[in-house]
């Protein structure tokens, strides 16, 4: 170390902390008066403020979503108490997260729906439900929040309705589609396009519906006890299910509840 290096490091050992302040104060008494500390300690705390903000949005994660509906009142309907100013984010036709508007950051490019002022529910099923032959016949189920139809008579327009929704070419509910009716023939009554005799006939109407699309197998009234019984069989076998029954006379409820009829 050379002549000049002791000297600097003797210089420093001798001004502490303590009397670099006091120098600083004699030379410039105008900054320590009570005024110039309040104002430093506003400009302070509104610097840090400041520091805080641009911190905490700093490391607010940007959401990316197809859809993102904000400012809305969700109530889930689990019970708990309606969550004001939300924003649900949605992604591939799902709902990937739901949280405060004020602490979600939406990416650019996502389509927003302001839902100011407004409710957000989960969508409705309408669980016994005939359609109309015109595609907009679901349009006053959409406008009272039903987006689910359990369609009790299904015929085959229906489920190409049901494909044009799914590729989203067409605006739609989720349904789950029932057969035709399963009917049996009345002496006096006209024929059903079902026309249901025996169990073999009963057997062949299951696996027909099945291919056309049926999620389910809809009972209707007329049929023989043996057709019966083998479409509720067969049903089983093909992995539809089957709706309550319309029973006529001669097969009790009795009997088709120890069936197990779901």
């Amino acid at each position: 170390m050379n002549n000049k290096s002791k000297f600097l490091v003797r210089k420093f050992k001798v001004y502490d902390l303590d009397s670099i302040k006091r120098i600083i104060k004699n030379l410039h008494p105008e900054w320590f008066t009570e005024e110039a500390l309040e104002k430093k300690m506003r400009n302070t705390t509104v610097i840090l403020g400041i520091m805080i903000l641009i911190l905490s949005l700093s490391c607010t994660k940007t959401e990316t979503a197809d859809l993102a509906i904000t400012n809305v009142t969700v109530i889930d309907v689990t019970g708990a108490p309606a969550q004001s100013a939300m924003t649900v984010l949605i992604t591939d036709n799902r709902i990937s997260k739901i949280a405060k508007t004020k602490k979600t950051k939406v990416a650019d490019g996502v389509q927003i729906i302001d839902g100011s002022g407004k409710f957000l529910i989960p969508g409705l099923w309408e669980m016994y439900a005939h359609l109309g032959w015109k595609k907009d016949s679901w349009d006053l189920f959409i406008a009272n929040g039903v987006t689910n139809l359990r369609v009790n008579l299904g015929f085959p327009d229906f489920h190409e309705w049901r494909k044009e929704i799914s590729a989203g070419k067409l605006i739609g509910l989720r349904m789950i589609i029932g057969s035709r009716s399963a009917d049996g023939r009345k002496p006096g009554r006209r024929a059903s396009p079902a026309n249901i005799n025996n169990e073999a006939e009963g057997r062949q109407f299951v696996r027909n519906e099945k291919k056309v699309g049926a999620d389910f197998i809809k009972l209707g009234t007329y049929l023989s006890r043996d057709a019966y019984f083998a479409i509720v069989d067969e049903a089983e076998k093909q992995g539809v299910n089957e709706p309550v029954l319309c029973i006529e006379s001669n097969l009790s409820h009795t009997s088709a509840s120890i069936f197990s009829l779901r």
